[in-house]
């Protein structure tokens, strides 16, 4: 039985003055962390909340 293709759905990106004017009203600094986190990873959601300190490389 073939698939079937749901319809395409763009994403929507928010601005830098949008990513801004969110993050100055964040009051909590964990989410502000995992904000940051997936506003400059580009790691999805559930990736971004999976990550343990043990999964972090410090040293390059």
């Amino acid at each position: 039985m073939p698939l079937k293709r749901l319809p395409f759905k763009p994403k929507i990106i928010p601005s830098l003055k949008e990513l801004r004017r969110f993050y100055n009203e964040i009051e909590d600094d964990g989410v502000k962390a995992i904000f940051l986190l997936l506003a400059t990873s580009g790691l999805r959601s559930g990736e971004a909340l999976g990550i343990r300190w043990r999964d972090l490389i410090w040293e390059k």
